[in-house]
């Protein structure tokens, strides 16, 4: 999915309107706009902290403690391999 930069902001601002925030739900926000727009675009993460209410490291925290979470359009597949622990 490749779109315009006005165009996802477009996207993420109409998908932070549909969030309530109370109290304050970072990960929420991350995941919403994630399915919305397909990742998280760099460039959204101040607008999301924007619209919860708390610092961009606080939202960049939260973006950086879960890998389901990405900054690029990944694929449509995904697949899972097992940990080292997993496979021992």
């Amino acid at each position: 999915m490749t779109e315009t930069p006005i165009a996802i902001q477009t996207v993420v601002g109409d998908v932070l309107k549909r969030i309530l925030q109370e109290p304050p739900n970072i990960l929420q926000s991350l995941w919403t706009v994630q399915e919305a727009v397909g990742y998280v675009p760099p460039g959204t993460i101040g607008d999301i902290a924007r619209h919860v209410g708390v610092t961009d490291a606080d939202v960049a925290g939260v973006f950086a403690f879960y890998p389901g979470l990405h900054t690029w359009p990944c694929g449509r597949d995904k697949a899972a391999l097992p940990s080292w622990n997993e496979i021992r």
